[in-house]
């Protein structure tokens, strides 16, 4: 087992050697080895930075670890970099057939515009329960910015309302039920929890409140962030009197 110039060669791991891939807090990403011998057990941590450019990172990952990065990118937001990271991997069917790979790939098509691209993978890729939310809420948004470029001028909520009801997501990321557009209580009462704990929290604490609660990560942002408004704006009323 080796690591090169911080980053780890995939190609050099011995049978012996055991891989965890995950994000941290400070949205890096964690490569942590362990090695095993007869009589020794060694654990090496390499961390990399997602906000450094990743152009001239190497592309020598395997699966678990390029699924791994991708995640840590899609969470982070940093679809340039994701962008540039995908056009580097592998295209074989492995990586076409990883939920996670894909999801991001439908990221980066819906903000190149790329919509006719973005609609064939979410027409046809079978994405599991949990990514429902979000690829219900890229479909949405990517038939709003497609019918606006068409006509010149953003639409107005009525206008939503009726593409919502012409063009309802496929199967693929829709379960059948109706969709609503309002938070639930228990959604509403469970951001109300942690706003009070932590009014601004990380992108990878959002990512964990939309897996809890049901919500997108671009939900749960918006939400935290009209409720910190709302404090500002009561906050300066009170101080008048």
């Amino acid at each position: 087992m080796n690591l090169e110039n911080g980053i780890f060669n995939s190609s050099q791991i011995s049978i012996n050697d055991n891989l965890e891939c995950k994000p941290t807090l400070q949205n890096n990403l964690e490569l942590k080895v362990t090695s095993q011998s007869q009589m020794t057990l060694n654990t090496t941590s390499l961390y990399i930075n997602v906000n450094e450019d990743t152009t001239d990172m190497p592309m020598n990952f395997n699966l678990n670890q390029t699924e791994c990065i991708c995640q840590v990118l899609y969470n982070n937001q940093e679809t340039d970099r994701l962008k540039t990271f995908l056009s580097k991997i592998s295209t074989t069917t492995m990586y076409h057939n990883n939920e996670v790979i894909v999801k991001c790939r439908a990221l980066v098509l819906f903000v190149n515009k790329e919509f006719t691209e973005l609609f064939k993978i979410l027409n046809n890729f079978p994405f599991s329960v949990y990514n429902h939310n979000e690829m219900q809420n890229l479909w949405y948004q990517a038939q709003y910015a497609q019918i606006e470029l068409s006509r010149g001028h953003q639409l107005n909520a009525v206008a939503k309302y009726r593409i919502r009801k012409k063009f309802p997501p496929p199967n693929t990321i829709w379960d059948g039920d109706e969709v609503t557009y309002y938070f639930k209580d228990k959604s509403r009462n469970y951001l109300a929890e942690q706003f009070a704990h932590n009014p601004y929290p990380s992108i990878v604490e959002k990512h964990f409140m939309a897996k809890n609660s049901g919500l997108t990560i671009t939900q749960v942002s918006n939400w935290f962030k009209n409720r910190r408004q709302r404090d500002k704006t009561l906050n300066n009323f009170k101080s008048r009197w």
